[in-house]
C-alpha cells in the first residue's frame, strides 16, 4: 500500500516540528515541507500530493489570499488550514471556499491530525467520484436523442438534457431550473401536463407511452411519445417526476399523410369505373385475390360472386385468349416483370368484351414477389373503334390502289390512243407510198424479165448484174408488201374456225424454212378445243410470221414446240384499261384459247425486248428483215380481241404466247372488234 503524500507549507520551524514529528511516527505518511508560498507553488507544479497542510500567514502570503493562490495552482488537492488564530468566521469562510478542515495550532494532537488528513483525502476521493459520475450522467443525458427532464413536487424543472433545452430554445440546460411548462407551452398543454404529473405523484403509478400534441408559445407544433414516472428520495417518498419524451412528429405527419392518401385512394376507387384487384402469392398458402367493387361494372359479377367462386375469373376469359393470359401470369410470377395484357372476356350477360389488365408487382425486403395489384379496364369501345379504323384503312388502301391502277390505265390508254393515231397516220402514209411504189416496181420486174430472156443478144453476159437487180427489186417489193399489210384496213372476216387447223396450215406454209433450217417441230395440240371466231387468213399470216421468226432464230437447227390449250385467265394475268372504248374485255376467270410457241434459238437481247413490237424495229442484220412482222402480228391479234406476249426462256430461246377468245364469247360478225384494252401481265 502506497504512503499518503503530505505537503506541509509552514515557515515556523517549531510549528512544523509539531506536525512532522507526529506524522513521522505513522508509517503510512510521507511529509515534505516548504517554507513559503512560492516554494509551494513550484512544488505543486512538479507533484500532486494527497493532501496539503497550509499555514495562512507566510512570508509571501497572508490570509485567504494564500489559500486562494494554492487552490488556483492545485484545485483538486484537498487543503487543511493550519492557523495560529482561533477565528470561527475565518474558518467558516475557508471551508466554504473549498478547504477540507481548519485546525488551530497548539490544539492539534496526533490523533486529530491523522484523522483530519484521512477524512480530507477520502472526501476528495468521493468528490472526484461524484464529479465523474455527474459528468458521465450529463454526457449520457445529452447524448440521448429523446427529451429528458426532472421536476419537483410543484412540477418545476430541476434538470433537463441538452435535447430538451434545444427544443425549449435555451442556450444551456441550467437556464430551465425553477421554471415550469407554463413558461414554454400554451396554457392548455401546460395545464394538462401539470395534472398528469400531479396524478403520477399522488398514485405512484407511471404514465407510459402517451401520444400527445404540444404547442410551444411561438406556435410550433410537435407530437411526442411520453412516459412520466415518480421520483423518490432515499426514504422512498415521492418528491417529483421524471419524464422522457420521444419526438414522433415525422412519424405522425407520415401517418396523417398516409391516412389522407388512403382517403384519396378510397375516393378514387369509388369514382373510377375500372376494376381494381390484388393477388397475394404467399408461399405457404394458395393464391388469393381481393376484388374491388368495380368488378361489377366491368364483368357483370359482384365481389361476393368472385369470393364465392375462386375460379370465376379463369372461366370468364375467352377460350382463345386463355393460354396467353396464363403465360403472362406465369411470366410475372417467375420474373417479377409485369406487362399489360389485352384480351377478351365473356361478360355475365353473355356478350364478348375486351379488357386491358395492367398488373403492378410488389416485393418484400428480400426482393421476393409477394403480391401484385391490378387494374382491369373495359376497352371494348376502343377495340371496336380500332377495328373500324383498320377496316377503313384497308378499304382506303384498296381505293387508293384502284385509283392508282385506274390512273395508270388511263395514262396507258392515252398513250395507246396517241400511238394508235400515230400508227394510223403512218399506215395511211405507208399505204400511199406502197401503192405509188408498187406500180413502178412491177414495170421494173417486167423489164428485168425481158432482159433475162434477151441478154444473149447483147453480145456479152450481163446475167450477174440482172440477178442483183432482181434481188433489189424483190427486196423493195417485200418492204412494200409489208407496208400494205401494216396499213391494211381494220376489217376482219370472222368465222368459226378450228384453231389447231389454222396452226397446221401455218406450219405447212413455212415447211421449206423448217426443212432448210433443220428445225424439228413438236406438236402439243389440245383435243376438243372450242371453236375460235377468227379471220383465218389474217391469223395464219400472224402465225407464219411467228414461225418464220423462230426459224430465223435457229440458224444451226433446233426445236420448235407448238402447244394449244383451253385456259382460264388468272387474276394476275390480265390488266384492265379503264379507258377502253370497247365492250369486249377479258376478265379473270374467262375461258380463252392459248397458243404457246417455244423455240431453242438465240433469244432476244434484253435491252431490245421492250421494242420488238415497234414498226421497222428488227434484231436481224441489215437486209434480212423489214421490222414490220411482229407489228403486223400484234395488230392482227389485237383486232381479234386477244393479246400476245413474248419473253426469253430461262434455258434459252423464246416463248411466244397468243391468247384468243373462245367462239362462245362473240358471235361471228363482219364487224371486227376494236383491239381489246386487256394487256398481258409480263411473265419475264
Amino acid at each position: 500500500m502506497s504512503k499518503t503524500q503530505v505537503l506541509l507549507v509552514e515557515d515556523d520551524a517549531d510549528a512544523a516540528l509539531a506536525v512532522t514529528v507526529p506524522l513521522g511516527r505513522t508509517p503510512d505518511f510521507e511529509v515534505k515541507r516548504v517554507a513559503c508560498l512560492k516554494e509551494a507553488e513550484a512544488c505543486l507544479q512538479q507533484m500532486t500530493p494527497d493532501v496539503l497542510l497550509l499555514d495562512l500567514m507566510l512570508p509571501d502570503g497572508h490570509g485567504l489570499e494564500t489559500f486562494r493562490r494554492v487552490k488556483s495552482v492545485a484545485p483538486h488537492v484537498p487543503v487543511i488550514i493550519l492557523s495560529g488564530l482561533d477565528d470561527a468566521k475565518l474558518a467558516e469562510t475557508t471551508v466554504k471556499e473549498g478547504a477540507q478542515d481548519y485546525l488551530v495550532k497548539g490544539e492539534i494532537d496526533r490523533r486529530i491530525l491523522v484523522r483530519a488528513i484521512r477524512y480530507a483525502v477520502e472526501r476528495e476521493r468521493i468528490r472526484r467520484s461524484l464529479d465523474d459520475e455527474r459528468v458521465f450522467t450529463r454526457a449520457l443525458l445529452d447524448a440521448i436523442p429523446e427529451r429528458m427532464y426532472v421536476k419537483d413536487a410543484q412540477s418545476r424543472f430541476l434538470r433537463i438534457n441538452r435535447q430538451c433545452a434545444t427544443i425549449l430554445s435555451l442556450s444551456h440546460p441550467s437556464e430551465v431550473v425553477g421554471k415550469s411548462d407554463f413558461d414554454f407551452f400554451e396554457k392548455a398543454h401546460a395545464e394538462e401536463a401539470f395534472a398528469e404529473e400531479q396524478l403520477v405523484m399522488q398514485t405512484g403509478r407511471p404514465l407510459i407511452g402517451k401520444v400527445e400534441k404540444e404547442i410551444l408559445l411561438n406556435g410550433e407544433c410537435t407530437w411526442l411519445h411520453t412516459t412520466k414516472m415518480p421520483v423518490r428520495d432515499a426514504a422512498g417518498a415521492i418528491v417529483g417526476t421524471f419524464g422522457i419524451s420521444k419526438d414522433i412528429t415525422e412519424l405522425k405527419q407520415a401517418e396523417q399523410a398516409l391516412r389522407r392518401s388512403e382517403e384519396r385512394y378510397r375516393g378514387l376507387l369509388e369514382s373510377v369505373m375500372d376494376y381494381i384487384y390484388t393477388v397475394y402469392l404467399e408461399a405457404d398458402s394458395p393464391v388469393t385475390t381481393v376484388h374491388g367493387d368495380g368488378c361489377l361494372t366491368v364483368t357483370g359479377y359482384t365481389r361476393q360472386e368472385y369470393n364465392a367462386d375462386r375460379n370465376l375469373w379463369a372461366r370468364m376469359i375467352h377460350p382463345d385468349d386463355l393460354a396467353m393470359v396464363v403465360e403472362s401470369f406465369n411470366r410475372l410470377v417467375a420474373t417479377g416483370i409485369a406487362a399489360p395484357v389485352e384480351h377478351r372476356i365473356v361478360h355475365k350477360n353473355g356478350t364478348i368484351r375486351w379488357i386491358r389488365n395492367t398488373p403492378t408487382p410488389r416485393f418484400d425486403e428480400q426482393g421476393r414477389l409477394t403480391s401484385y395489384d391490378g387494374v382491369v379496364a373495359d376497352i371494348t369501345e376502343r377495340k371496336e373503334a380500332e377495328l373500324q379504323v383498320l377496316s377503313a384503312n384497308a378499304r382506303l388502301r384498296e381505293l387508293v390502289g384502284e385509283l392508282t391502277r385506274s390512273h395508270e390505265d388511263l395514262k396507258n390508254a392515252q398513250l395507246e390512243l396517241i400511238d394508235a393515231a400515230k400508227m394510223q397516220s403512218v399506215g395511211g402514209l405507208a399505204a400511199g407510198v406502197a401503192h405509188e411504189v408498187k406500180n413502178p416496181l412491177a414495170i421494173l420486174v417486167l423489164g428485168l424479165d425481158y432482159l433475162n430472156k434477151h441478154s444473149s443478144a447483147a453480145g456479152h453476159d450481163i446475167s450477174p448484174i440482172l440477178h442483183e437487180m432482181e434481188v433489189a427489186v424483190e427486196r423493195a417489193n417485200t418492204v412494200v408488201t409489208g407496208l400494205l399489210d401494216f396499213a391494211a384496213a381494220s376489217t376482219l372476216e370472222l368465222t368459226e374456225n378450228d384453231l389447231n387447223a389454222i396452226v397446221e396450215n401455218s406450219l405447212k406454209h413455212v415447211r421449206h424454212l423448217l426443212i432448210q433450217g433443220r428445225v424439228e417441230v413438236v406438236r402439243k395440240l389440245g383435243a376438243n378445243l372450242p371453236a375460235a371466231v377468227l379471220d383465218a387468213r389474217k391469223m395464219e399470216q400472224a402465225f407464219i410470221n411467228l414461225f418464220s421468226n423462230a426459224c430465223h432464230a435457229m440458224p444451226h437447227g433446233g426445236g420448235l414446240t407448238v402447244e394449244t390449250s383451253l385456259h382460264m385467265l388468272g387474276a394476275n394475268e390480265v390488266q384492265r384499261d379503264a379507258g377502253s372504248r370497247t365492250g369486249l374485255r377479258l376478265s379473270p376467270g374467262d375461258p380463252v384459247l392459248r397458243v404457246e410457241i417455244r423455240d431453242s434459238g438465240t433469244g432476244i437481247p434484253t435491252d431490245k425486248l421492250a421494242r420488238i413490237f415497234d414498226p421497222f424495229f428488227t434484231t436481224k442484220p441489215t437486209g434480212q428483215g423489214t421490222g414490220l412482222g411482229l407489228s403486223v402480228t400484234r395488230s392482227i391479234v389485237q383486232l381479234h380481241g386477244g393479246f400476245i406476249d413474248i419473253f426469253n426462256r430461262a434455258g434459252g430461246g423464246v416463248t411466244v404466247t397468243v391468247t384468243l377468245r373462245c367462239g362462245s364469247q362473240k358471235a361471228a360478225s363482219h364487224e371486227p372488234p376494236v383491239a381489246d384494252d386487256a394487256i398481258p401481265a409480263k411473265t419475264a
